[in-house]
């Protein structure tokens, strides 16, 4: 209501209640705005209006309802076949059968790839042909999607997730897509590909910039294949270019660089249905004086999930001051932290209801990934000295598309990736391959700095303990609470952690207690109740610094600068 309000709605159409109802209002104002800005248009004859040529109305909402034996709620579509004056045909002559299609093809799609993409039965309910305002008053074919039910948890579980919101927006993507070809005419259509995976960017033996992609294959539509990819560089300060377009299928290009000047590239896959997402940030620098050293990022936090949970017989909930997820660079999903956790009162509605909660993250944002954490690691090696640097994806290294051994020293940027109970994908800190390539590196003589708030904890096996121990000279002594509330002490700096719930940085609700771990390791970070923050070694073998929390989490940029001088240093000074 409050922004067809702002576009321009006449109050005779805003106000129907004369302001005495918002909630009757603001549902109707939809259609209303639908039909007065699409009025005169070719699929509105006869109707004054705006002449904007809408063909559909597509209202997303979640439902109300519980399974009682437990399980997933689901979907359901709802058209109008018939209007309020007993019309079954649209002004254009088109059948109001058109909106029977329209939600049969979304309640089939978003079905069919929901248990695809996760592995479950999702729900199919109903296609209801019933009297709605929103699907009742447009003069287009028009649907509701009821895409989950919100009082029931288990749909919860799915629907805090950013993985799961790609999949379901992607899959009403899909269907609107197929069902506005058909009307026109055309029976078949190419949906817009996937983000690019296995993305590198490297220096070249002459100074070049070298970048490597792998197009990503969608299992669920073949036709999403690319064509053609985007390359967006930007320099600086400065935003992104307009981007070049690479064709011909190639996965690789190799752009001049200039020394001494931080660049970051991300890719795009291209068709005939559209962009994909961009991949994620990359950065590079060539350093002004040869022989400098070159150290490579690695970016080992890919990690989306929804918040923490309980899960018990008679509580469950989400809790958020616990973890409270990692968004896809931000939401603001949230209005408060949850207070009835009584999984007896599912269903009911007020204060006594289950997964009833405050008001106090109302309107605010909470920070998630960004994508972008080389950008920021190599701005303070660059601010830190003539340093060189070239960066990766995980999925890059463990490809076997980038050499650890090439370089003098690598940062390998673990964040919140961890393999939490919530997750819906896997998101190891480190897995196996991972695990095998920084054990040959360090074996080899190499120098490693490691941070992140689950990079102990997330190790639970005794392989996995192994490895922390042996090869990365820490072990976990636990976990601590109210860690971006904490100063650290380190490398001669007392450094400030961020990580609240806030809209501009991850949160970051507890850390990693690193303790040291065999003959020559020390701790070298303390936080202020003289805990271990991070764990430090510098033998004739190999050299490791490691933190309990991410580098990123550092809130103050002259304080990352001094940081990750002291830290490069450690690890390139012989």
């Amino acid at each position: 209501r409050y922004y067809a309000q702002w576009a321009g709605l006449p109050d005779t159409l805003l106000r129907r209640t004369d302001g005495t109802n918002d909630y009757t209002d603001d549902l109707r104002s939809r259609s209303y705005l639908t039909n007065h800005f699409g009025g005169g248009s070719i699929y509105m004859p006869g109707r004054k209006g705006g002449g904007v040529p809408f063909e559909l109305s597509l209202a997303l909402h979640s439902d109300a309802g519980v399974r009682r034996e437990g399980g997933i709620y689901g979907t359901l579509a709802i058209c109008t076949t018939v209007d309020g004056l007993g019309a079954t045909d649209f002004p254009t002559g088109m059948s109001r059968k058109a909106s029977q299609d329209y939600a049969a093809v979304l309640l089939g799609t978003v079905v069919s790839d929901l248990s695809r993409t996760f592995g479950v039965k999702w729900t199919q309910r109903e296609l209801w042909d019933r009297n709605y305002s929103e699907t009742r008053v447009p003069d287009v074919p028009a649907a509701i999607l009821e895409m989950f039910s919100h009082q029931n948890f288990e749909d919860m579980k799915y629907a805090h997730d950013p993985n799961f919101k790609f999949a379901m927006a992607r899959a009403v993507y899909k269907a609107t897509l197929r069902y506005v070809n058909y009307l026109h005419g055309r029976r078949d259509c190419v949906v817009q590909p996937l983000p690019v995976r296995a993305f590198a960017a490297r220096l070249t033996p002459g100074g070049e910039a070298e970048l490597s992609w792998q197009a990503a294959a969608d299992s669920l539509e073949p036709s999403a294949r690319p064509d053609a990819f985007v390359v967006y560089t930007k320099t600086g300060d400065d935003d992104f270019d307009n981007g070049r377009l690479v064709e011909g299928g190639a996965t690789r290009l190799t752009l001049p660089v200039a020394a001494g000047v931080n660049y970051a590239f991300k890719v795009t896959a291209v068709n005939a249905g559209g962009e994909s997402f961009p991949s994620e940030v990359l950065a590079l620098r060539r350093a002004k004086a040869d022989g400098a050293p070159c150290l490579l990022l690695v970016n080992g936090f890919d990690r989306l999930s929804g918040p923490a949970r309980v899960e018990q017989a008679d509580s469950v909930g989400f809790l958020l001051d616990e973890d409270p997820g990692v968004a896809f660079g931000a939401t603001s999903a949230f209005a408060g932290r949850q207070l009835c956790f009584d999984a007896s009162k599912a269903g009911l509605e007020g204060s006594q209801a289950l997964g009833y909660c405050g008001d106090e993250l109302s309107g605010k944002t909470i920070g998630g990934n960004t994508f972008d954490y080389p950008l920021l690691h190599g701005r303070a090696i660059a601010e830190a000295g003539d340093y060189a640097y070239a960066s990766c994806s995980r999925e890059a290294l463990t490809a076997g598309r980038v050499r650890l051994a090439d370089y003098d020293a690598v940062d390998y940027i673990c964040g919140l990736q961890c393999d939490a109970p919530q997750n819906l994908l896997p998101y190891k800190t480190f897995d196996a391959p991972t695990r095998r390539l920084l054990t040959d590196y360090l074996r080899g003589g190499g120098a490693l700095f490691v941070s992140g708030a689950y990079v102990g904890s997330d190790m639970t096996t005794a392989e996995e303990r192994r490895f922390t121990a042996d090869v990365l000279r820490f072990g976990c002594g636990g976990r601590l609470r109210g860690a971006a509330d904490r100063p650290v002490r380190g490398l001669n700096l007392s450094i400030a952690l961020t990580g609240g719930l806030r809209p501009d940085a991850c949160p970051l609700p507890s850390a990693d207690v690193l303790l040291p771990a065999g003959d020559g390791a020390f701790s070298a970070f303390a936080y202020d109740n003289g805990l271990s923050a991070g764990v430090a070694y510098r033998g004739s073998d190999c050299r490791v610094l490691a933190t309990g929390f991410p580098f990123e989490s550092i809130a103050d940029a002259v304080t990352r600068r001094q940081a990750m001088g002291a830290i490069v240093r450690f690890l390139t000074e012989r």
